[in-house]
C-alpha cells in the first residue's frame, strides 16, 4: 500500500458554543450538526470545522489538535 500525505487545507474552526448547532436530539438532549455524513452529535469541547467547500464537520479536540494548527494569512 502506498503512503499519502493529506493536502494542506485552510479551514475555519471554533470550539463549540451553544447556538452553533443545527438542532437538538430531543430524546437524548445532545446538540447536533448536519454534516456531509449525516447528523453528528456535538460533545463539550468538540470543534466545529468548516472546510473549503463550506461543509461543516464535528471534530473531537484530540483529533482537531493533531490535524490543525492556527493559521494567519
Amino acid at each position: 500500500m502506498q503512503t499519502y500525505l493529506r493536502k494542506p487545507e485552510i479551514v475555519k474552526a471554533a470550539k463549540y458554543e451553544k447556538g452553533m448547532e443545527d438542532g437538538i436530539y430531543e430524546d437524548i438532549g445532545l446538540p447536533y450538526l448536519c454534516t456531509p455524513n449525516g447528523k453528528m452529535w456535538i460533545l463539550d469541547g468538540d470543534y466545529i470545522v468548516i472546510d473549503e467547500k463550506d461543509r461543516k464537520h464535528v471534530q473531537p479536540p484530540d483529533i482537531f489538535e493533531k490535524k490543525y494548527s492556527p493559521y494567519s494569512g
